[in-house]
């Protein structure tokens, strides 16, 4: 009788990262079309969100970089700016973006990296432990410590109180001069 083994559950954090990132990626589009309408004509284009991604995709593939606006349906290209105030509106809202997802990942990181006991499947919080810390993560100096090394050029100390047990090659540099 043989014995009948189960497979491995697929694991949907990557579908749902690609997901994530289309969907962040139309939402550019639409978002840097729209801001450049909002400041050049004091108000929103009339424009889907496929239509700009479709401009989006003809402004890269024609080469229209002089003339981003001639890359949209021409009712929200009548509405749109000149190149110069459009790439600059593309331009902030890009660096904005990144700003936002930048300040979202440093703020919710450490909550992943974090190990937590009796974590639950669902539950991002310690689901990627790490095993060294980060240059965030390492207090200031505090006096009467030991010097541990270096992380990211930024001194390594232990408390007054720890126990430190160093090893090391003969010659290794482990005494204080």
């Amino acid at each position: 009788m043989s014995q009948r083994q189960e497979e491995p559950e697929a694991d949907p954090a990557p579908i749902l990262l690609g997901l994530a990132v289309l969907v962040a990626s139309c939402s550019l589009c639409w978002l840097i079309a729209a801001a450049a309408t909002l400041i050049g004509s004091g108000g929103l284009p009339r424009l889907s969100v496929v239509d700009a991604v479709t401009g989006a995709i003809r402004l890269v593939a024609d080469g229209l970089w002089s003339t981003p606006r001639d890359a949209y349906p021409d009712a929200a290209a009548r509405r749109m700016p000149g190149a110069a105030l459009w790439w600059l509106c593309a331009g902030c809202v890009s660096v904005g973006t990144v700003a936002v997802g930048v300040s979202a990942f440093r703020r919710f990181e450490p909550q992943v990296a974090r190990t937590r006991l009796a974590r639950r499947p669902g539950d991002l919080r310690g689901a990627r432990p790490r095993p060294w810390a980060r240059p965030r993560d390492i207090p200031r100096p505090a006096p009467g410590g030991f010097t541990v090394g270096r992380l990211d050029r930024r001194t390594v100390w232990t408390p007054e109180e720890a126990h430190v047990a160093l090893i090391a090659p003969t010659r290794a540099g482990k005494t204080t001069r």
